[in-house]
Protein backbone atom coordinates (compact mmCIF):
# COMPACT_ATOMS: atom_id res chain seq x y z
CA UNK A 1 0.00 0.00 0.00
CA UNK A 2 1.32 3.41 -0.92
CA UNK A 3 1.88 5.91 1.89
CA UNK A 4 -1.08 8.32 2.31
CA UNK A 5 -0.64 12.03 1.98
CA UNK A 6 -1.49 14.36 4.84
CA UNK A 7 -4.67 15.53 3.07
CA UNK A 8 -5.84 11.94 2.60
CA UNK A 9 -5.14 11.17 6.28
CA UNK A 10 -7.15 14.23 7.41
CA UNK A 11 -10.00 13.28 5.11
CA UNK A 12 -10.00 9.73 6.50
CA UNK A 13 -10.03 11.05 10.10
CA UNK A 14 -12.94 13.38 9.31
CA UNK A 15 -14.84 10.49 7.72
CA UNK A 16 -14.27 8.33 10.83
CA UNK A 17 -15.44 11.15 13.11
CA UNK A 18 -18.51 11.64 10.94
CA UNK A 19 -19.26 7.90 11.07
CA UNK A 20 -18.81 7.90 14.86
CA UNK A 21 -21.20 10.88 15.23
CA UNK A 22 -23.84 9.09 13.17
CA UNK A 23 -23.83 6.02 15.45
CA UNK A 24 -24.74 7.62 18.81
CA UNK A 25 -25.67 4.16 20.14
CA UNK A 26 -28.65 3.89 17.80
CA UNK A 27 -27.72 0.66 16.00
CA UNK A 28 -30.71 -1.00 14.39
CA UNK A 29 -32.91 2.11 14.59
CA UNK A 30 -34.19 3.85 11.48
CA UNK A 31 -32.96 7.38 10.71
CA UNK A 32 -34.68 10.12 12.72
CA UNK A 33 -36.98 12.70 11.18
CA UNK A 34 -36.75 16.35 12.36
CA UNK A 35 -39.86 16.06 14.52
CA UNK A 36 -38.87 12.74 16.13
CA UNK A 37 -39.80 9.23 15.09
CA UNK A 38 -41.35 6.01 16.26
CA UNK A 39 -39.08 3.03 16.54
CA UNK A 40 -40.35 0.40 14.13
CA UNK A 41 -39.55 -2.46 16.50
CA UNK A 42 -41.54 -1.52 19.61
CA UNK A 43 -43.52 1.58 18.53
CA UNK A 44 -42.06 3.84 21.21
CA UNK A 45 -41.55 7.55 20.64
CA UNK A 46 -37.94 8.74 20.65
CA UNK A 47 -38.02 12.25 22.16
CA UNK A 48 -34.25 12.62 21.84
CA UNK A 49 -34.61 13.41 18.13
CA UNK A 50 -37.12 16.26 18.61
CA UNK A 51 -35.85 19.62 17.53
CA UNK A 52 -36.74 22.62 19.68
CA UNK A 53 -40.00 24.24 18.56
CA UNK A 54 -41.00 21.33 16.32
CA UNK A 55 -44.68 20.49 16.00
CA UNK A 56 -45.52 16.86 16.54
CA UNK A 57 -48.04 15.19 14.25
CA UNK A 58 -49.08 12.21 16.37
CA UNK A 59 -49.56 13.65 19.84
CA UNK A 60 -52.32 11.14 20.73
CA UNK A 61 -49.86 8.24 20.72
CA UNK A 62 -47.63 9.86 23.35
CA UNK A 63 -48.26 10.07 27.04
CA UNK A 64 -48.58 13.50 28.67
CA UNK A 65 -45.10 13.47 30.18
CA UNK A 66 -43.34 12.73 26.90
CA UNK A 67 -45.43 15.35 25.08
CA UNK A 68 -44.58 18.00 27.69
CA UNK A 69 -40.90 17.16 27.44
CA UNK A 70 -40.98 17.16 23.64
CA UNK A 71 -42.55 20.57 23.02
CA UNK A 72 -42.72 23.25 25.67
CA UNK A 73 -44.96 26.19 24.87
CA UNK A 74 -44.86 29.42 26.86
CA UNK A 75 -47.91 30.28 28.92
CA UNK A 76 -48.88 33.92 29.26
CA UNK A 77 -51.78 35.01 31.48
CA UNK A 78 -54.53 37.10 29.83
CA UNK A 79 -54.02 40.85 29.92
CA UNK A 80 -56.90 43.12 30.90
CA UNK A 81 -57.72 46.29 29.00
CA UNK A 82 -56.48 48.50 31.81
CA UNK A 83 -53.14 46.67 31.93
CA UNK A 84 -52.83 46.83 28.15
CA UNK A 85 -53.13 50.61 27.97
CA UNK A 86 -51.16 51.11 31.23
CA UNK A 87 -53.49 53.75 32.65
CA UNK A 88 -53.28 55.97 29.55
CA UNK A 89 -56.58 57.15 28.17
CA UNK A 90 -57.05 56.61 24.47
CA UNK A 91 -59.37 58.93 22.54
CA UNK A 92 -61.22 59.07 19.24
CA UNK A 93 -62.77 62.19 17.69
CA UNK A 94 -65.58 62.06 15.17
CA UNK A 95 -66.30 65.14 13.06
CA UNK A 96 -69.92 66.34 13.05
CA UNK A 97 -70.99 67.78 9.69
CA UNK A 98 -73.11 70.95 9.89
CA UNK A 99 -76.26 69.26 8.57
CA UNK A 100 -76.10 66.60 11.38
CA UNK A 101 -76.10 68.95 14.41
CA UNK A 102 -79.89 68.99 14.77
CA UNK A 103 -80.29 65.18 14.48
CA UNK A 104 -77.39 64.76 16.93
CA UNK A 105 -79.09 67.00 19.51
CA UNK A 106 -82.41 65.19 19.07
CA UNK A 107 -80.87 61.71 19.39
CA UNK A 108 -78.12 62.45 21.92
CA UNK A 109 -79.58 60.21 24.65
CA UNK A 110 -80.00 57.35 22.15
CA UNK A 111 -76.32 57.69 21.25
CA UNK A 112 -75.04 58.43 24.75
CA UNK A 113 -76.74 55.51 26.53
CA UNK A 114 -75.26 52.51 24.65
CA UNK A 115 -71.81 54.07 24.47
CA UNK A 116 -71.64 54.70 28.22
CA UNK A 117 -73.60 51.71 29.53
CA UNK A 118 -72.57 48.92 27.15
CA UNK A 119 -69.05 49.92 26.21
CA UNK A 120 -68.09 51.80 29.40
CA UNK A 121 -66.66 54.76 27.45
CA UNK A 122 -66.73 58.46 28.19
CA UNK A 123 -68.37 60.63 25.52
CA UNK A 124 -68.85 64.37 25.04
CA UNK A 125 -69.73 66.87 22.35
CA UNK A 126 -67.03 69.51 21.82
CA UNK A 127 -68.92 72.48 20.37
CA UNK A 128 -65.80 74.51 19.68
CA UNK A 129 -64.18 71.91 17.41
CA UNK A 130 -67.54 70.45 16.25
CA UNK A 131 -66.56 66.90 17.16
CA UNK A 132 -67.89 64.07 19.31
CA UNK A 133 -65.05 62.84 21.52
CA UNK A 134 -64.87 59.33 22.95
CA UNK A 135 -62.27 58.04 25.40
CA UNK A 136 -61.56 55.03 27.55
CA UNK A 137 -61.86 55.07 31.33
CA UNK A 138 -60.76 52.87 34.22
CA UNK A 139 -63.91 50.74 33.88
CA UNK A 140 -63.51 50.06 30.14
CA UNK A 141 -63.22 46.29 29.80
CA UNK A 142 -62.90 45.61 26.08
CA UNK A 143 -59.91 46.95 24.18
CA UNK A 144 -61.89 47.21 20.94
CA UNK A 145 -64.81 49.08 22.47
CA UNK A 146 -63.31 52.49 21.68
CA UNK A 147 -63.15 51.71 17.96
CA UNK A 148 -66.65 50.20 18.04
CA UNK A 149 -68.00 53.32 19.73
CA UNK A 150 -66.30 55.60 17.20
CA UNK A 151 -67.74 53.51 14.35
CA UNK A 152 -71.19 53.73 15.93
CA UNK A 153 -71.05 57.55 16.15
CA UNK A 154 -69.52 57.83 12.67
CA UNK A 155 -72.35 55.70 11.21
CA UNK A 156 -74.88 58.07 12.75
CA UNK A 157 -73.02 61.07 11.30
CA UNK A 158 -73.25 59.48 7.86
CA UNK A 159 -77.02 59.39 8.16
CA UNK A 160 -77.79 55.88 9.39
CA UNK A 161 -80.55 55.44 11.94
CA UNK A 162 -79.64 54.67 15.54
CA UNK A 163 -81.00 51.11 15.40
CA UNK A 164 -79.00 50.27 12.26
CA UNK A 165 -75.89 51.96 13.64
CA UNK A 166 -76.32 50.13 16.91
CA UNK A 167 -76.58 46.72 15.31
CA UNK A 168 -73.55 47.26 13.07
CA UNK A 169 -71.36 49.21 15.46
CA UNK A 170 -71.75 47.82 18.94
CA UNK A 171 -73.22 44.36 18.58
CA UNK A 172 -70.66 43.11 16.04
Amino acid sequence: MAPKSKAQQQQQQQQQQHDDDDDDGMEGVAAASPAGHFDDEDDEFDASTVQEGAVLDNVDAMDAETAAAAVLKPHFPPVSASELIDGMKDTRRVLVPPHRFTPLKENWLKIYTPVVEHMKLQIRMNLKSKRVELRTSQVTQDVGSLQKGADFVRAFMMGFEIDVSFSHGIAC
